[in-house]
């Protein structure tokens, strides 16, 4: 059996296309973790209306000292689970028919811990209009999965993209402290585990794309945007350093994080935790002419070819 999590939070005028959309899988032997995060828009009336008869659904409401996000929804939903298997999805997405069946079966026709598939982007609310392909996301034409290839995002996937088998999260879960790109760390984390995996070069999912999804939101906020970067980068960089992780994962990450400074152009409370461990990756020099830049010219409006070679600078490796 396949358990699908799914966290939601005031998606009253979206959530029943979802769930309508697991409905008609082509595989049925399914039960769907539904975790409500404090919805406050007639959500939860709505949910429980559309499963009252379908008893493959169970809903939970995350209780008040239990920390508010997703990520805390997604664990609850962990816990809850009792599949071989476990799916995550998103309360605005749409499966396609066939989801669940194509992924299971690839899983299962080789020694594999977990699939990775493909998602469209549609512009809501027409499901037909795919306006973001995520090509950039699978390339794994030219990348193999493995740790470094993942953390230093030379592929990427995102969450309703996998799906693994259940013992993966005896030991493993979401960071609750990280307010976006929980993903990201979770599957830095997995990767780190165990890269038996398999690709399904399929869509299996459709991505609504909304002003009121988390992204979008916060992509209107840059300096959010940035801190919530780091926070994200530095949670996940010290995650991985308590385990057996290669020298260049961790480097990567922090690459990634000077870049998120330098494009951005805004610092947060990570900085110095960011620039002591560039330091040691591209020397002092380096440093000195990254904190130049960030401190002094880009006030004066000037250093934009140093500012190029900086970033030429932070590309990561192949390996």
């Amino acid at each position: 059996m396949i358990s699908i999590i799914i966290p939601v939070f005031n998606r009253v005028d979206l959530v029943k296309d979802t769930l309508g959309s697991i409905t008609q899988q082509s595989y049925q032997n399914w039960e769907c973790v539904i975790v409500d995060d404090g919805s406050t828009d007639g959500s939860q009336n709505a949910i429980q209306n559309f499963i009252a008869t379908d008893k493959r659904f169970q809903f939970i409401q995350r209780p008040q000292e239990v920390q508010k996000g997703a990520p805390s929804c997604r664990n609850m939903g962990l816990s809850h689970a009792t599949g071989d298997y476990i799916q995550f999805f998103d309360s605005d997405d749409i499966m396609i028919p066939s989801m669940l069946e194509d992924k299971l079966a690839l899983l299962e026709s080789g020694d594999y811990d977990y699939v990775i598939s493909k998602t469209h982007g549609f512009q809501h609310p027409n499901v037909s209009d795919i306006i973001v392909s995520y090509d950039k996301y699978y390339r794994f034409d030219s990348f193999g999965i493995t740790n470094y290839n993942y953390v230093s995002q030379h592929i990427n996937w995102l969450t309703p993209d996998f799906l693994g088998k259940s013992f993966l999260f005896e030991n493993l879960r979401f960071n609750e402290n990280l307010k976006s790109g929980q993903e990201f760390n979770l599957f830095s984390k997995l990767t780190l585990k165990t890269c038996k995996a398999v690709v399904l070069d399929k869509i299996t999912t459709l991505r609504r794309m909304h002003d009121s999804s988390i992204r979008s939101k916060l992509n209107k906020d840059s300096k959010k945007l940035v801190k919530q970067k780091s926070e994200l980068f530095k949670e996940t960089y010290v995650e991985l350093s308590e385990s057996e992780v290669n020298q260049e994962s961790l480097d990567s990450i922090i690459l990634q994080m000077a870049e998120n400074y330098l494009v951005n152009s805004h610092v947060t409370n990570e900085f110095s935790f960011m620039i002591a461990k560039l330091i040691s990756i591209k020397g002092f020099l380096f440093a000195i002419q990254y904190c130049a830049y960030l401190f002094i010219f880009i006030k004066l409006n000037k250093g934009f070819s140093l500012k190029k070679n900086l970033l030429n600078g932070l590309v990561r490796d192949e390996l």
